[in-house]
């Protein structure tokens, strides 16, 4: 009776709970083959006719394995796949996925601008004025020095020195969390000042003759001697603004150059336009931009120029005034400090300057180089790998 290679000595070989009929045959195998090397005859003697045929038929098995129970698993199939998709997906999220926010600095001519002021900052210096218009405040007075009499003054109030240094406006201090608009009216060489806080006030002294022209009273020249001091405060039973027009003897001299935090700034201002049939007036916002350039400064300075009445929409996240100047040409304004977005242009055509992912990792070549070598190690790694396992 002929004995069955297989069954010679044979161990058990439980299948355990997961495993594949492929690796339950290679253990199988491997185990056959530790129990034939242990019973080879020594000195190159020929195998003995039962060993032999324990060695073709676990050849045969290992042929079968590998013609019927080898197949590449699906997710081996489907890995190129999906590194395939990953990789369109991240690149596509680096092109068209924006940064966050952009910081840039802006260096702009305009006829007026709105900020929020972060703390309490002081805005003007003493400064001679040729004119100082009230057009929002609360009712106020001022004694004449010479007779002793009350003046009372409401909106709108017109005071014009007939001597020069006669009339000197007081150091503005803006509150905190205060909206502050200047911008040029129709008038050469006179600026709007509005502040829309409680606790906004302005301070003028006039001295020698004055044309005083207030709500209620008629015009009249009074002599304010060696000097008398008015003050303006805002109009707590409206809207709590406080809105002057001033005409500075010296235009540049008119604010003080120094670093304004703000919280919110805009470059537009108030228009009117007569309605059709000239029945009323329309009033809304315009671009104050005369010129200017920006500097993306998340895409290493990159710049952009803006045109006349070229709209600037930008969402603040904290910013710095670093100046700010009245000149004959119109409002300077030097603005640095990160945004949510920055978009220039007109009406529907406006161009975002935040950049995208791609675009920022393109311009910063030290990044480049750390993923350069990072890819270049890994492959380095990977090839030593499948070296030392060949």
């Amino acid at each position: 009776m002929a004995v069955d290679p297989l069954r010679a000595d044979r161990p058990v070989f439980p299948a355990t709970a997961g495993e594949s009929p492929g690796h339950r045959l290679d253990r199988f195998v491997r185990k056959r083959l530790e129990l034939i090397a242990a019973r080879l005859p020594s000195d190159a003697a020929p195998l003995d006719d039962s060993l032999a045929r324990e060695v073709r038929t676990l050849e045969s098995l290992s042929s079968l394995r590998k013609d019927h129970l080898v197949a590449t698993p699906k997710r081996r199939e489907l890995a190129p796949v999906a590194v395939l998709a990953m990789t369109a997906i991240v690149v596509t999220s680096l092109v068209f996925l924006p940064l966050p926010s952009v910081r840039a600095e802006m260096d702009v001519l305009c006829s007026g601008v709105t900020f929020r002021t972060q703390r309490t900052v002081q805005l003007t210096g003493l400064s001679s004025l040729k004119l100082l218009q009230g057009v929002a405040f609360a009712p106020t007075q001022v004694e004449e020095p010479v007779n002793l009499q009350t003046i009372v003054l409401k909106p709108p109030l017109e005071l014009r020195p007939r001597e020069s240094q006669s009339l000197t406006l007081g150091s503005i201090t803006i509150p905190a969390d205060t909206n502050v608009a200047i911008q040029k009216t129709e008038d050469a060489g006179t600026w709007s000042l509005q502040m829309a806080s409680p606790q906004a006030t302005v301070a003028a002294t006039l001295a020698g003759p004055v044309d005083v022209a207030s709500a209620d009273a008629r015009s009249a020249t009074v002599n304010f001697g060696h000097g008398a001091r008015v003050t303006f405060e805002a109009d707590k039973a409206g809207d709590a603004m406080l809105e002057i027009h001033i005409t500075p003897a010296n235009a540049g001299s008119l604010l003080v150059r120094r670093s304004i935090p703000v919280t919110n700034v805009s470059f537009e201002e108030s228009i009117e336009d007569s309605t059709p049939g000239s029945i009323g007036l329309l009033r809304g916002k315009a671009s104050s931009v005369l010129e200017g350039k920006i500097f993306n400064e998340s895409l290493g300075g990159r710049q952009s120029t803006l045109r006349n009445l070229e709209a600037v929409d930008i969402s603040l996240i904290e910013g710095q005034v670093r100046e700010l100047q009245v000149t004959d040409a119109g409002l300077h304004v030097n603005l640095s400090g990160s945004a949510r977005e920055l978009k220039i242009g007109n009406g529907d055509d406006m161009e975002s300057l935040r950049p995208s992912y791609l675009e920022w990792l393109a311009e910063y070549h030290t990044l480049q180089l750390a993923w350069g070598s990072a890819a270049w190690l890994l492959g380095l790694v990977l090839g030593g790998v499948k070296w030392f396992q060949r």
